[in-house]
């Protein structure tokens, strides 16, 4: 799987000009996304409330993040209410800190899926020019359905999507 990860790199900073800082960040998101997809809660002695595991998957998950595990267990398992001038948390049940965890993986997919197909677009588009329209570009290569996201198949669908991600935007380049 290193050499995979190399070629890719590669492809990526040939195909669509991603400098290797750029590819090292995706990198880290996607693999962020993937050991977010591994993390679990266990019930608070309240039985209202939960807690983020603290396992190997959700210590590299908030590491990939650039974020500690206390600030990536808050934002699993409280919800933050602004009522007045005041804010106020609110703990999170386990089914909700599950939701809260499938959010984040859509938020940071979506956010990584939107900066790739911008610079596919940037690069197939670069200087052509039709009628004095710009030519060649593409809106979606793939569609994140967050349906996927059930706890059982959570890592396969991600990773799946993902690798359909990357080889969409090698192809659509190509």
């Amino acid at each position: 799987t290193l050499s995979l990860t190399h070629d890719l790199s590669l492809l990526l900073q040939i195909t669509i000009a991603l400098s290797p800082d750029t590819i090292q960040s995706l990198m880290r998101l996607i693999s962020a996304i993937l050991y977010a997809g591994n993390t679990s809660f266990t019930p608070s002695n309240d039985m209202h409330s939960c807690k983020l595991a603290k396992t190997k998957a959700a210590l590299a998950c908030a590491a990939l993040l650039g974020i500690t595990f206390d600030g990536l267990a808050s934002a699993l398992t409280s919800r933050s209410i602004l009522a007045g001038d005041e804010i106020v948390h609110k703990p999170l049940t386990i089914e909700e800190s599950g939701k809260a965890c499938e959010a984040l993986i859509n938020a940071v997919y979506g956010a990584a899926f939107d900066f790739i197909v911008e610079k596919v677009n940037q690069s197939i588009v670069g200087d052509r020019h039709e009628h004095g329209r710009q030519v060649a570009s593409i809106g979606v290569l793939d569609i994140f359905d967050s349906r996927l996201l059930k706890s059982t198949a959570l890592n396969k669908s991600v990773s799946t999507t993902t690798t359909r991600l990357f080889t969409t935007c090698l192809l659509f380049n190509s």
